[in-house]
């Protein structure tokens, strides 16, 4: 039983020296790792990278996938008929 708590013991003591060693990115105050943007058809939020752009009446909009950027355009192209 011993074995087994000292083993476990020793586990723990790696993990924790392991992350103590481990380099860090750090993030500087003010800086932006992605940003979230709103899909113009169904109002839910994705990372900005992730969107899937489209140009609609001159200007760039974010949809969170290629279905809702296809059912947002037929929509509008149904209004101006």
């Amino acid at each position: 039983m011993r074995f087994l708590i000292y083993l476990f013991l020793a586990y723990v003591a790696y993990r924790v020296v392991k992350a103590l060693l481990r380099p860090r990115k750090e993030v500087s105050p003010g800086e932006v790792i992605d940003e979230m943007v709103k899909c113009h058809s169904c109002e839910t939020y994705v990372p900005r990278r992730e969107s899937v752009k489209k140009i609609f009446e001159g200007e760039p909009r974010d949809f969170c996938s290629e279905e809702c950027a296809t059912k947002f355009l037929q929509s509008k192209k149904n209004n101006f008929t």
